[in-house]
């Protein structure tokens, strides 16, 4: 179940005061409902909103209208797309599992002018480890929308605003992630890399092609990949999530460098080719984890060869005084076990004589009670039962010899 924060300031604010009740509860909803992602960017259909609300669709789309004007959300209506550009700021995607979680939902986001806004306040938030969303965001607007952004969104954003902003993000995005907090290039590069208005962007680079950089001299361990999976290029992005440089694996590729990481990969995934088997990520893990492992240095046994005869003497007496400590702890170990055993045995036959004289007493208190017909006749039963317990002990002595 996913959570989203809301402050206590909430209702303090005087925009959202300045709301109709409606509106505030629309504005809740907005950022608790179940169609809410990780990136404050979501399809919303008008009808879905009404029907959890029990409102009718004019007055769902009144108070849609409403938010707008009040710059709380952005609406894209032509693909039924919310953006709360505030989100980002108080629900921050904490790790690279969060990163890669975000991305995925962000594929199933349309190709919407809202993607400028979205990538305005992931910059204005951003942290070291944004840097794979940025990227894909970045060269998915600049592939998308290679001549800016025109009008007919509901809050009236034009061309000009939505490139500028375009190429605001394009600038941040190359301050803050390829410099790594070090020299400032956002003053040279990224004026270089932000789009013209005439000239379309290129395409970005496939994910199977982003791989294949990363393998370098490995990539010959791709051959033959589009039998393992209907979707490579699908397949190529999960793993460089898992497994490449910002990869969220990083606990299992801590086991090995980053130059050779790329090499460990390909070996794996040979190792898995040659299985025959489609596509197992936890079967491919666990292969990656072993072929880690096997990388690893092994310890060394120790070499006595240089020591002196001193020192052999002394490590010889060390090993035999161990030797004579281990003997003595299991012959106390021994002793041990004999004293309990020999306890228990004195106890349970405490206890038998115990049984055997309560018993006897019971008898003669029941034979005080009889008269001398009585006492003989119990006393004759008694013997007769006697000597069929013996007769039977007998018999079954015999047939165990």
């Amino acid at each position: 179940m996913a959570y989203g924060k809301i402050q206590e300031t909430f209702w303090d604010d005087p925009t959202i005061r300045s709301l109709s009740e409606r509106g505030r509860l629309l504005m809740l909803y907005l950022l608790t409902c179940r169609h809410r992602t990780r990136l404050g960017l979501f399809v919303l259909d008008p009808g879905y909103a009404a029907a959890d609300l029990q409102w009718d669709r004019e007055e769902m789309e009144t108070c849609l209208q409403e938010l707008v004007e009040k710059g709380r959300i952005e609406y894209d209506p032509d693909h039924r797309c919310v953006f709360l550009p505030r989100f980002l700021k108080y629900n921050t995607l904490e790790n690279h599992k969060v990163v890669t979680g975000a991305r995925a939902e962000l594929g199933s986001i349309p190709d919407t002018p809202l993607l400028v806004p979205l990538l305005d306040a992931i910059v204005e938030n951003s942290r070291p480890h944004y840097l794979p969303i940025i990227e894909e965001l970045r060269n998915r607007i600049a592939y998308r929308f290679p001549n800016g952004i025109g009008n007919g969104m509901a809050n009236g954003i034009g061309n000009g605003i939505a490139y500028r902003g375009t190429a605001q993000a394009l600038a941040l995005t190359q301050a803050v992630t390829l410099t790594g907090g070090g020299e400032d290039r956002s003053n040279s590069d990224s004026q270089q890399d932000a789009p013209r208005s005439g000239d379309p962007a290129p395409p970005p680079p496939s994910w199977m092609a982003r791989l294949e950089a990363w393998l370098g001299n490995s990539s010959d361990c791709l051959d033959g990949v589009g039998d393992l999976t209907r979707n490579p290029e699908l397949w190529a992005q999960g793993v460089l999530g898992l497994y490449g440089p910002t990869g969220t694996e990083e606990k299992l590729m801590a086991g090995v460098s980053e130059e050779h990481r790329p090499k460990a990969f390909a070996t794996a995934l040979l190792r898995f080719k040659a299985e025959g088997q489609d596509w197992d990520g936890k079967f491919f893990r666990g292969i990656l984890a072993k072929v880690i492992q096997e990388r690893q240095p092994k310890a060394t046994t120790p070499d006595f060869g240089d020591e002196t005869e001193r020192d052999a003497k002394r490590r010889q007496e060390a090993q035999r005084r161990k030797q004579q400590a281990d003997s003595a702890e299991a012959e106390a170990e021994r002793r041990a076990d004999q004293e309990a055993w020999a306890w228990y045995r004195e106890l349970a036959e405490g206890a038998r004589r115990a049984i055997e004289r309560d018993a006897e007493r019971r008898v003669r208190a029941i034979l005080s009670g009889l008269d001398n017909g009585e006492r003989t006749e119990v006393m004759e039963r008694m013997a007769l039962l006697q000597a069929v317990r013996d007769a039977m002990e007998g018999s079954e002595g015999a047939s165990a010899a």
